[in-house]
């Protein structure tokens, strides 16, 4: 048997390498979507804004990975931010009203 390398076998690995990296990142922006979807579901009740858990909830399930980082940027990281410093990410902390 001669076996001859003629570049297949280096663009079979190329394309598996590049399948195999778009497999990770599409698991990585699953779960990432799944954790603010979950901690979207624990927010607390705001009995000035009732609705405000429906909507990043409904927000989060149509509008996936976008909308997921929104939330994270504009509810989550804020909220943490307060737990880190010692408050508590209450309704004012997880809840930012424009003033006007």
């Amino acid at each position: 048997m001669n076996a001859t390398f003629d570049g297949s076998i280096g663009a079979g690995l190329m394309v598996l390498a590049v399948f195999v990296a778009l497999a990770v990142l599409s698991l990585a922006t699953f779960l990432f979507w799944v954790w603010m979807l979950v901690d979207c579901a624990r927010l607390p009740d705001d009995p000035t804004q009732p609705n405000q858990r429906v909507l990043w909830t409904l927000a989060l399930v149509f509008g996936n990975i976008l909308a997921a980082v929104i939330y994270y940027l504009a509810i989550k990281r804020p909220a943490d931010a307060a737990r880190r410093a010692g408050g508590s990410p209450g309704r004012v902390d997880r809840f930012p009203r424009a003033h006007g």
